[in-house]
């Protein structure tokens, strides 16, 4: 299978100078962010703003995307590699005891 990707876009935007601790919340999958003379910053309507591509391939084939609580930022986090298969069979009834080693998978 090809790689695919997604894209996932910040949500808060930080300000400069005296103002780079100044995070506003900003859709920026809508919005566009700009920071005024002051610093401060801004959320415009404008067009999209910045964002990240989250892309799957034979090393992460999964993936979900989130943004960092402080600033916003979108980023991809790529889980480890897991499955839930059983590695053994187990016996039933009079034969409970008996196991024996089987891939599932």
């Amino acid at each position: 299978a090809g790689a695919s990707s997604q894209s996932t876009f910040f949500l808060k935007y930080g300000g400069t100078g005296e103002k780079n601790f100044t995070f506003i919340d900003c859709d920026l999958s809508v919005k566009l962010c700009q920071v005024k003379a002051t610093g401060y910053p801004q959320c415009v309507d404008l067009s999209r703003g910045a964002g990240v591509n989250c892309t799957v391939d034979a090393t992460n084939d999964e993936y979900y995307c989130q943004n960092a609580l402080t600033s916003g930022v979108a980023e991809c986090i790529y889980p480890p590699k897991h499955n839930c298969y059983d590695s053994s069979c187990t016996g039933k009834h009079t034969y409970n005891t008996t196991v024996n080693d089987c891939d599932q998978s």
